[in-house]
């Protein structure tokens, strides 16, 4: 994982393989108050499209896992030809969370990002009409860019997809719990460097490194088991 700062995209975070790495990224770019209801997460993308079906994938879990403050999933997704008119419905004085695939280099996929700044959607199948979103950004690639860019999405592998899925939203939930409890600076020092931190008793306990949160007290809202099992 790699990490640089320039004028355009802000600060970022590069070469994430796993859901450790991009928790530890986030938790190092955000500020320590931002909370969950704070932040309002734009899950961009179409469920046409196997390659472009990460943003709403993400979007659809934390859905189930009992999130409001999510645009675009599975069922009613913000693409390109959607995409302004969902922008106009975000929420005034939120922080928003733009989740997108993206390509790059051989190398690089199944690879995520993290940015502070926004990302400019569609720029990888030279799309050039869309606006830059986002206060933070999540990126996960999911094939090669450079030709034919549109047949690449069209015929990416889901397996590659779900799996950054869920390493997406498995680090969002650690990052923004549904009752958070915040922690002090030196609890954030703690949870940066994957050690574990234990919430007063009906909080979120949340174990870190080789660990899934635990959640206690949190209300899923129906959401079956094997949805949020999935995660782990």
């Amino acid at each position: 994982m790699g990490a640089y700062e320039n004028t355009l995209e802000g600060v970022k975070f590069n070469g994430i393989k796993t859901k450790g790495e991009l928790t530890t990224a986030l938790l190092s770019l955000l500020p320590g108050s931002l909370n969950v209801n704070d932040v309002v997460f734009l899950c961009i993308g179409t469920d046409r499209c196997t390659g472009d079906s990460l943003g709403p994938f993400v979007g659809t879990y934390l859905t189930r896992l009992g999130y409001k403050n999510v645009v675009g999933t599975i069922d009613e997704p913000a693409h390109a030809i959607n995409l302004t008119e969902k922008l106009a419905q975000l929420p005034i004085g939120k922080k928003v969370i733009a989740i997108d695939a993206t390509l790059g280099k051989l190398a690089d996929v199944g690879s995520m990002s993290v940015y502070k700044g926004s990302i400019k959607p569609g720029s990888g199948v030279k799309r050039t009409d869309l606006p830059y979103v986002g206060d933070y950004c999540v990126t996960g690639v999911v094939n090669v860019g450079g030709c034919r860019e549109m047949d690449v999405l069209h015929t990416t592998r889901l397996s590659g997809v779900m799996k950054m899925v869920q390493e997406i939203t498995s680090s969002l939930v650690k990052v923004f719990p549904l009752k958070q409890v915040l922690p002090s600076k030196r609890e954030r020092n703690r949870l940066c460097r994957g050690e574990t931190t234990l919430a007063p008793e009906g909080g979120t306990q949340i174990l870190f490194g080789k660990n899934f949160a635990r959640v206690r007290g949190i209300d899923l809202q129906g959401c079956a088991p094997m949805c949020y099992n999935d995660l782990r």
